[in-house]
Protein backbone atom coordinates (compact mmCIF):
# COMPACT_ATOMS: atom_id res chain seq x y z
CA UNK A 1 0.00 0.00 0.00
CA UNK A 2 1.28 3.36 -0.99
CA UNK A 3 1.91 5.87 2.06
CA UNK A 4 -0.46 8.48 0.91
CA UNK A 5 -3.44 7.37 0.72
CA UNK A 6 -4.88 9.79 -1.42
CA UNK A 7 -3.44 7.73 -4.53
CA UNK A 8 -5.37 6.65 -6.99
CA UNK A 9 -5.35 4.03 -10.29
CA UNK A 10 -4.05 6.29 -13.33
CA UNK A 11 -6.32 4.15 -15.78
CA UNK A 12 -9.38 3.17 -13.48
CA UNK A 13 -9.33 5.91 -11.11
CA UNK A 14 -9.68 3.33 -8.32
CA UNK A 15 -8.84 4.55 -4.83
CA UNK A 16 -5.93 3.29 -2.50
CA UNK A 17 -7.63 4.09 0.52
CA UNK A 18 -7.44 2.02 3.82
CA UNK A 19 -11.04 1.37 3.71
CA UNK A 20 -11.62 0.41 0.34
CA UNK A 21 -8.66 -2.99 0.84
CA UNK A 22 -9.66 -4.66 -2.55
CA UNK A 23 -7.11 -7.56 -3.23
CA UNK A 24 -7.91 -7.43 -7.49
CA UNK A 25 -6.78 -3.57 -6.62
CA UNK A 26 -3.83 -3.34 -4.84
CA UNK A 27 -1.20 -0.94 -6.05
CA UNK A 28 1.55 -2.33 -8.26
CA UNK A 29 4.59 -1.42 -11.06
CA UNK A 30 7.37 0.94 -9.93
CA UNK A 31 5.30 3.76 -9.41
CA UNK A 32 2.52 2.22 -7.34
CA UNK A 33 -0.10 4.25 -9.65
CA UNK A 34 -2.20 1.62 -11.18
CA UNK A 35 -4.11 -1.63 -10.00
CA UNK A 36 -3.79 -5.19 -10.45
CA UNK A 37 -6.62 -5.47 -12.40
CA UNK A 38 -5.27 -2.47 -14.85
CA UNK A 39 -1.87 -3.60 -15.00
CA UNK A 40 -3.26 -7.21 -15.49
CA UNK A 41 -5.30 -5.79 -18.75
CA UNK A 42 -2.25 -3.76 -20.01
CA UNK A 43 0.40 -6.79 -19.78
CA UNK A 44 -2.30 -8.74 -21.86
CA UNK A 45 -2.75 -5.44 -24.46
CA UNK A 46 0.74 -5.31 -24.91
CA UNK A 47 0.98 -8.76 -25.42
CA UNK A 48 -2.00 -8.55 -28.15
CA UNK A 49 0.15 -5.63 -29.99
CA UNK A 50 3.75 -7.55 -29.95
CA UNK A 51 1.63 -10.72 -31.47
CA UNK A 52 0.11 -8.61 -34.20
CA UNK A 53 3.23 -6.80 -35.32
CA UNK A 54 4.44 -10.17 -35.62
CA UNK A 55 2.29 -11.89 -37.68
CA UNK A 56 2.08 -8.60 -39.70
CA UNK A 57 5.82 -8.84 -40.24
CA UNK A 58 5.89 -11.82 -40.96
CA UNK A 59 3.26 -11.46 -44.26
Amino acid sequence: MPADDLLVCADCGYYFGPEESDSDRAPVGEEGLVCTACHERRVDDRDESVAEAIEEFLR
